[in-house]
């Protein structure tokens, strides 16, 4: 898999809840949430902290950071120990994997 397919798959089951609640929220209130907490409980269940932050089995951290850049553009960030994936509005606009790092 190259490396752009595969920072997007490990992202993929991080992010598009995320993604998914943020389109859900944007499309009831016309913009875009200030912070991701202002998703719960309406949009996204769970623990917000452990949805963006955490540590794999294997030792690896990951976080996602969200920032509203106006009230109609976010952008979203997965970073991983190995994979960052950037969104722009739910589009990936870059995505790299370098296992050596």
């Amino acid at each position: 898999m190259a490396p752009e397919a595969t920072a997007r798959a490990v992202a993929a089951p991080h992010t598009e809840p995320i993604i998914r609640a943020l389109g859900d929220y944007h499309q009831d209130k016309k913009e875009y949430p200030n912070a991701l907490q202002l998703l719960q409980p309406d949009y996204l269940s769970g623990e917000l902290e452990k949805r963006i932050r955490s540590v794999s089995e294997h030792g690896q951290r990951w976080v996602i950071y969200y920032n509203r850049i106006n009230p109609q553009t976010y952008e979203l960030s997965f970073n991983h120990a190995f994979h960052d994936v950037y969104y722009r509005n739910g589009k990936v606009t870059r995505a790299n994997s370098n296992p050596f790092r």
